[in-house]
């Protein structure tokens, strides 16, 4: 019976000292990982509904919004009408 006991505690031990070194070893690190693979794997799931050519149109139809280096105007499409510009906004750089 003691003999018994005596493995039985043991092995807690041991267990609770695996568990306690396996907590200390990055494991920030591991559940970041684990989190980034899992978000992976769901974007994945969820682009797998569309084929390639519906993600392409749908890619093309938004409009690219930005600073004009020529009219010195936030927000404006790209390639939209620009009273410093025959050809359109350009978009591009930080306002100085």
């Amino acid at each position: 019976m003691r003999l018994s006991l005596l493995a039985t505690v043991f092995t807690l031990a041991l267990s609770h000292a695996s568990l306690a070194a396996a907590q200390e070893y990055g494991s920030d690190d591991l559940s970041f990982a684990a989190r980034e693979y899992i978000n992976e794997l769901a974007v994945r799931e969820a682009l797998a509904a569309f084929s390639t050519r519906e993600l392409l149109e749908e890619l093309k139809g938004r409009e690219v919004y930005g600073y004009c280096v020529k009219c010195k105007k936030f927000s404006v499409p790209d390639g939209g009408r620009c009273s410093k510009n025959a050809e359109g906004h350009v978009l591009g750089g930080t306002p100085r």
